[in-house]
């Protein structure tokens, strides 16, 4: 049974939209923070948000892919995974974008 499938037999809609809104409002407070740290290198809030949550989200799905569903108890490995992922691509799309600009100037 996948993930999906155990959220929405599970879950009522309300634990749903609770869920998607969590996730909403870390990514645009990720957002801010890394707006913070990358200054002009970055995308500003809502760029450096999607960005974020987009790594986030790519992290977990290769976690999944490559270890398998692991246990519950597996939140270091997810965490980690998340916020690697999260991290190399903001870096390396803010390194392009530093780049580009570079190379206009």
């Amino acid at each position: 049974m996948s993930l999906v499938n155990y959220l929405l037999d599970n879950f009522t809609e309300s634990d749903l939209i609770l869920a998607a809104v969590c996730v909403v409002l870390s990514g645009w407070i990720m957002g801010f923070v890394t707006n913070a740290v990358m200054g002009d290198r970055g995308f500003g809030v809502f760029g450096n948000a999607f960005l974020t949550m987009l790594g986030a989200f790519l992290g977990l799905y290769a976690r999944l892919a490559m270890f398998g569903g692991g246990g519950r108890t597996d939140y270091i490995v997810s965490g980690a995974s998340a916020a690697s992922t999260a991290t190399v691509l903001l870096l390396i799309l803010g390194a392009l974008k530093n780049r580009l600009q570079a190379t206009t100037h």
